[in-house]
């Protein structure tokens, strides 16, 4: 996109282009062409980054999973990172839904008019899975086996 901006804004300043016969169709044609690419972008990160109806039941099903409840059970442990389950559920519950964007609302502004969703400023968020297998397999069996162990799994993947 960078390099398309360049080079329409490279033609618009020079005289001798801006002079040629078709000049405006060309240059509608490419900022066209480069709306929709920002259009099917945007639409796609926006997509990530929201719930939409049916991931809504989703994260009300994650935040009653009970794997949650055994991870809050074990975040009272003082060898768990309890800090790091706190700032996964703030993660779950701030996710925000919006399921109501359409391409002609995106070709009209760049932000959802619904969410005012900005990409690049929101992270996606991991799975509760991922989370669930990372949290309880490596900090568990890090933090329980010691260095001592550690050196000698190290050794024996070798």
């Amino acid at each position: 996109m960078k390099k398309s901006r360049e080079e329409v804004l490279g033609q618009i300043e020079n005289r001798e282009d801006r002079a040629k016969s078709g000049f405006r169709q060309q240059i509608l044609a490419k900022l066209t062409a480069l709306k929709n690419e920002y259009v099917a972008i945007y639409l796609s990160l926006h997509g990530k980054a929201r719930l939409g109806v049916n991931d809504e039941k989703r994260k009300s099903a994650i935040l009653q999973d009970d794997r949650i409840g055994r991870l809050h059970r074990l975040s009272s442990i003082d060898l768990m990172p309890h800090q790091q389950f706190l700032d996964f559920q703030s993660r779950i519950g701030g996710l925000k839904s919006c399921s109501e964007i359409t391409n002609q609302e995106i070709q009209a502004a760049p932000v959802c008019p619904h969410c005012g969703f900005r990409p690049g400023t929101e992270k996606v968020n991991e799975p509760a899975q991922a989370f669930w297998r990372a949290w309880t397999q490596n900090s568990i069996v890090s933090k329980a086996a010691g260095p001592r162990c550690s050196s000698t799994a190290s050794r024996t993947q070798r």
